[in-house]
C-alpha cells in the first residue's frame, strides 16, 4: 500500500453554499463535491483552487 496522504482543508463561511459554489465555478474553478449535509445540519461543498488545493465551504445551520 502506498504513503498515506496528508492534508488539511480549510472550509470558508458562507450564507449560501450553493451560490457561492456557482460563482466559484463561474471563475474557472472546479467542483469537488457537494453542496450535502452534514449530522450537524450544516451544508458544504469543495472546490480545487487554481494549484488543485482542494478548499471548502461550509453553510450554518439555520437557528430554530
Amino acid at each position: 500500500m502506498g504513503k498515506p496522504r496528508q492534508h488539511v482543508t480549510f472550509y470558508v463561511e458562507v450564507s449560501d453554499v450553493s451560490v457561492a459554489l456557482a460563482l466559484i465555478e463561474s471563475k474557472g474553478r472546479k467542483k469537488a463535491f457537494g453542496p450535502r449535509p452534514v449530522p450537524t445540519g450544516a451544508i458544504i461543498a469543495g472546490f480545487t483552487d487554481s494549484e488543485g488545493y482542494l478548499a471548502g465551504l461550509v453553510q450554518q445551520a439555520a437557528a430554530m
